[in-house]
């Protein structure tokens, strides 16, 4: 009779944590890649309100001209083009390994470099802004119906955060606090004024230049920010071998 017991304690706490992995894959699954998902599932310490110091890589992207072209469509056809819009997104950013902090309205934030540590983060967060702006390209190129997002600014910007959960027992969620995230925001913003759909802050330039070879890389030289003291040297990078494919 102990002996049915005992097994049946251990089938119970067995289900139980097989049901909580279940849950975790679920709530994940949403958020982050295959590789991400499994990182926070073999390191527990990752999923309480531990706080760590880490090095990464932010990607903030948002759709140029979203106000007007939702003005001249339904809500029906904004939803529909924003979910096609985001698909395609969402593949480019696992893709290359990033996490997706956030949503805000069309606005994507994406972290490379956490919570699994990636040493090439940057390299890794510049291609995917390349990815995204060419797929986006050939899109819109084979639309024949005038209504999608395929124009978009991309900021991007490397340093470090704090990492962990905030919030409440209630209502929690996994984030990264620190001014590198607030100036990714506002490198991003600055694309309009400098006309271009991509800028790189000098530090992820400094950190992966040498890696992405065959890019070219363009300065925007030093620029201000408000609540900064420093300038930031910004820059844009074109693929020539796409470019010569779109050419052709």
């Amino acid at each position: 009779m102990g002996t049915v017991a005992l097994g049946a304690g251990y089938l119970e706490r067995y289900l139980t944590v097989e049901r909580d992995r279940r849950q975790m894959r679920g709530l994940f699954g949403r958020m982050v890649s295959d590789e991400v998902m499994r990182h926070v599932l073999q390191n527990p310490s990752v999923q309480g309100k531990v706080a760590v110091r880490q090095e990464v890589t932010i990607l903030f992207s948002d759709i140029n001209n979203f106000t007007p072209q939702c003005e001249s469509s339904t809500p029906e056809q904004v939803i529909q083009m924003l979910n096609a819009y985001f698909e395609e997104m969402i593949e480019i950013i696992y893709r290359h390994g990033g996490t997706i902090k956030q949503f805000v309205g069309d606005e994507i934030m994406v972290m490379f470099g956490a919570p699994e540590v990636q040493p090439n983060h940057p390299e890794r967060a510049v291609r995917c802004a390349l990815d995204m702006l060419y797929r986006l390209q050939q899109l819109g190129e084979a639309d024949q119906t005038g209504k999608g997002f395929f124009d978009v600014k991309v900021g991007i910007h490397t340093g470090w955060v704090v990492l962990g959960q905030v919030g409440s027992d209630r209502r929690s969620e996994y984030a990264a606090v620190g001014d590198v995230v607030n100036l990714t925001a506002r490198i991003e913003a600055t694309t309009k004024k400098l006309n271009t759909n991509i800028l790189v802050s000098d530090v992820t330039y400094a950190a992966c230049k040498e890696a992405l070879v065959g890019l070219e890389w363009k300065s925007f030289g030093p620029q201000e920010f408000k609540g900064k003291t420093t300038r930031v040297e910004l820059y844009t990078v074109l693929d020539p071998g796409r470019e010569k494919k779109k050419q052709a």
